[in-house]
């Protein structure tokens, strides 16, 4: 939530485990995880997209992908994930009437 809201990826980036990548896969998985937060996330000027993006193939896609790394390749956690599992607390905290992320 803090990388969406800022709109960085260092809070995911800096939990994974880098001696578990090459440094290229390192470098790509970076430049996806940016890239996917800005597009998935930001709309012009910086501002937070309507949340009904949650509910759209490119977030969950993402969501999905990047979740699996942390589940495996965290430098302090390490699980298997449920190919179903919804980002519901997401979901629910941005649903927040009382939230304001801009």
């Amino acid at each position: 939530m803090t990388d969406i809201v800022y709109g960085s990826g260092d809070g995911f980036l800096n939990q994974l485990d880098k001696d578990l990548f090459t440094k290229d896969e390192f470098t790509k998985i970076q430049t996806d995880y940016r890239e996917w937060l800005e597009n998935t996330f930001l709309a012009e000027g910086g501002k937070l997209k309507d949340m009904s993006i949650l509910n759209q193939p490119a977030f969950k896609d993402g969501y999905l992908r990047f979740l699996k790394l942390y589940a495996t390749k965290s430098k302090y956690y390490k699980s298997e994930i449920f190919e179903s599992m919804e980002p519901s607390v997401l979901k629910s905290l941005f649903s927040q009437p009382t939230i304001n992320c801009n």
